[in-house]
């Protein structure tokens, strides 16, 4: 009996991770629609795997600019999903 409690427990720790998971991709999405046009570019080339020293680069900015512009799109990502 054991076992087969802790499968079930098991399993609706899994759902509820899903549920949760499902919930704070909803939320990013929604912030990612609302996001200006160059702050959306800046999330593909970081979701591509490209450095914000290479992400600079490709914007065609100084490095300082875009550390500015960074950390004021992860601000907004924060503040938009509530942390």
């Amino acid at each position: 009996m054991t076992e087969k409690k802790h499968v079930l427990e098991s399993a609706e720790m899994d759902v509820s991770d899903i549920v949760a998971g499902r919930i704070l991709l909803e939320q990013l999405y929604k912030i990612l629609e609302e996001l200006d046009p160059k702050s959306l570019r800046v999330c593909q080339l970081i979701m591509e795997g490209h450095s914000r020293r290479e992400i600079a680069r490709i914007l065609d900015i100084p490095q300082s600019s875009f550390e500015y512009q960074f950390k004021k799109l992860m601000e907004a990502l924060k503040s938009g999903l509530g942390e």
